[in-house]
């Protein structure tokens, strides 16, 4: 499964992803949720935030988001084919978010450009990459409720 896009708007979680058929062709898919994810893929989508930091500094280096609440609404991901032992794998390599900034004065919307993933924000971006796939497999909120307790 390639995940191309996440949105995640208060309890609305919408994902965008590519999948092999049984044909062996790939088809798109999206997903649109009202289901509350569990804690892990909002945790991972606030990490995203760090990226939106690093990527974007004012001359001194300091962020120019810094005093401002970010609401992301939005990923994009591109990726990279490579093969490993002869199987195609997709790394990603670029990312772009969308979103509302928000000061005490006044909040405004911003799309970054595309943003080159470095090797310490892989990581990051993966997590949320896992969570996304484990969402639209199932594994949600509510999921403990049929687990039995030890």
């Amino acid at each position: 499964m390639i995940i191309k896009k996440i949105s995640i708007v208060g309890e609305t979680q919408v994902f965008e992803y590519v999948k092999n058929s049984d044909t062996g062709t790939r088809c798109g898919y999206v997903m649109r949720l009202k289901e509350e994810g569990r804690q892990s893929l909002y945790d991972a989508w606030e990490d995203l935030e760090k990226i939106i930091h690093n990527h974007h500094k004012d001359i001194t280096g300091r962020s120019v988001f810094k005093g401002t609440d970010v609401l992301l609404r939005q990923l994009e991901l591109k990726y990279i084919a490579t093969k490993v032992d002869g199987k195609e794998i997709r790394i990603p390599s670029h990312i772009r978010f969308n979103g509302k900034a928000i000061t005490e004065e006044k909040s405004f919307k911003f799309t970054t450009e595309w943003i080159v993933i470095e090797d310490h924000e892989l990581e990051s971006v993966q997590t949320m990459i896992r969570e996304a796939v484990d969402y639209i497999n199932g594994r949600r909120a509510q999921e403990q409720l049929f687990e039995a307790v030890n």
